[in-house]
């Protein structure tokens, strides 16, 4: 419905003119009455009604006055004149000041449902006319913004489109991607469609000056005016909106890179160049969130790296929570830092693993028992793109060689014990004495036997024996190893008794096999 304001100082006229036309049956209602041009005015602001109807004398201010204030204003709405006046010079000012048509009182009803009809007619006629302006000119603007985002040369742009100026200010650029989901194809389509309907939303309500670019199926780029700080948090405002609303309604996410920002648009393709930068390390942060350029550069230079050697050697002690802890320093340290290539945490990752592989499952039979594949750690690695799917991915690995070393745990918190069973890991195939271990660890032997049988119930030997025969029983599984070449690589240089050894490991393991199932 078309909103009427009536103008009139004499209720009764007012009260007539509601009545004498049904409004609503040629599409309009009448939001409002004022009994002097003052009262219009102010209403005019709250209501910004489509068609002004006013007497042109009333007694506190005059008509044409009211139209001419009006005019000046901009004010976008059509004005009927009613008047008892005949005269032509009220006719002259008052389509001077801009009035639509004039009526003489007593209103003659036919001519006042032409009137109506004519301006409900022209004022649509407007609106397409200035919808499809708007229309052509945003998709001009955008096709422009586009190619400018995408690094074209912006004399050129101008030169080739001199009907547009991109706007001047300051501005920055967003770009908001939906997250990879294993999803099928149709319920992505309706995801990205929900998507465009809440940035169109958005975009109409926010209190920027918003341009937005389809970018392809997964992306949009917005270039946003922000003249000052409260803009600038309007802007965030409308970015949060987009990644909640999308959220709750589709059950997707995005993750949105915001550029620094920049004052000329011939640097457009810069601040898209940031928004990608930023947006790539969402595989360092996680999805769902907003990634600015301005903080990611602000990240703490230099790159940290792993201590391959310190992780080995931990798993060689069976000490897998303290593998496990120098890797996650390294990895908090990369989240930390934001500004660092996942290329070079991939790299990183993968030369790690690849060591503690070749440690522990040095060829391909060993490998396939250990993990149930022949691991490629640079080829897996590519197809992963989150980088706590990173972490896991080698915690995965540690985790399987941790269930195929660890038989048994001894709990003790006694240091000296600790550090021998260190040593015997470290050491196993070497010839490894008692005598060594207590020399190594400034003891005596007689010490040092008494506090390792009190806390494991083992002597050291025993112990020693027990570690080398779990190490020769994975080499062995793997169908690759004959029982000299495992005894060779775990510390015997006699096959024979080595055999001796492994044949009563062997029937110890499968009394204790039956105990477990009879109980």
């Amino acid at each position: 419905m078309l909103k009427v304001l009536l103008v009139d100082d004499e209720v009764i006229i007012r009260q007539g003119l509601k009545k004498i036309i049904d409004w609503q049956s040629i599409g309009f209602e009448i939001a409002g009455e004022a009994s002097n041009g003052d009262e219009a005015i102010e209403l005019t602001e709250i209501l910004s009604p489509d068609v002004v109807i006013t007497d042109i004398r009333m007694a506190q201010s005059d008509g044409i006055e009211l139209l001419r204030e009006l005019k000046k204003r901009k004010t976008d709405c059509e004005i009927i004149v009613i008047s008892g006046y005949d005269d032509f010079s009220y006719v002259q000012e008052a389509m001077a000041a801009n009035a639509y048509s004039y009526l003489l009182k007593p209103v003659d009803i036919d001519k006042l449902y032409k009137i109506m009809g004519e301006v409900r007619d022209k004022i649509f006629a407007e609106r397409k006319t200035k919808s499809e302006v708007m229309a052509y000119n945003t998709l001009l603007e955008e096709k422009i913004t586009l190619k400018l985002l995408n690094g074209a040369d912006y004399e050129k742009v101008v030169q080739d489109n001199p009907q547009y100026r991109f706007p001047d200010g300051n501005y920055m650029t967003a770009l908001i991607s939906i997250d990879r989901k294993s999803e099928p194809a149709s319920e992505k389509t309706k995801a990205f469609l929900s998507l465009t309907e809440i940035i169109d939303y958005e975009v109409s309500i926010s209190e920027n000056h918003i341009i937005k670019c389809f970018v392809d199926n997964m992306k949009y780029a917005l270039v946003i005016s922000v003249k000052n700080d409260y803009c600038y948090d309007a802007a965030i405002k409308t970015l949060n909106n987009i990644l909640t609303n999308f959220s709750a309604q589709t059950g997707f996410t995005v993750t949105i890179g915001i550029s620094g920002i920049f004052r000329r648009a011939n640097k457009l393709f810069r601040s898209y160049e940031q928004c990608n930068q930023v947006l790539a390390q969402k595989a360092i942060m996680g999805n769902n969130r907003i990634i600015d350029y301005i903080l990611y550069r602000a990240g703490i230079n230099g790159e940290p790296t792993i201590n391959a050697d310190a992780v080995i050697s931990a798993m060689k002690s069976d000490d897998f929570n303290g593998a496990r802890g120098i890797l996650d320093e390294y990895f908090s340290d990369v989240i930390k830092r934001m500004n660092i290539p996942v290329s070079s945490v991939k790299s990183t990752v993968a030369e790690t693993a690849i060591m503690i592989i070749k440690t522990f499952a040095p060829d391909s039979d060993t490998m396939m028992l250990m993990f149930g594949r022949i691991v490629k750690p640079i080829l897996e690695l590519e197809q992963i793109e989150i980088i706590v799917d990173i972490q896991n991915w080698l915690y995965e690995i540690i985790r399987s060689i941790e269930s195929r070393s660890k038989i048994f745990s001894i709990e003790t918190n006694n240091i000296l014990v600790k550090e021998t069973i260190a040593l015997i890991h470290d050491k196993y195939d070497t010839h490894i004495t008692l005598r060594e271990a207590a020399d190594a660890l400034f003891v005596s032997t007689r010490h040092l036997s008494r506090c390792f049988k009190q806390e494991t119930g083992m002597t050291f030997n025993d112990y020693l024996t027990l570690y080398r025969m779990r190490k020769a029983d994975i080499l062995i599984e793997t169908g690759k190893y004959k029982i000299s070449e495992a005894a060779s690589l775990v510390g015997y240089s006699d096959a024979k008794y080595f055999s001796n050894l492994y044949r009563e490991f062997k029937a110890d393991r499968q009394i204790g096999v039956e105990k477990n199932k009879q109980a």
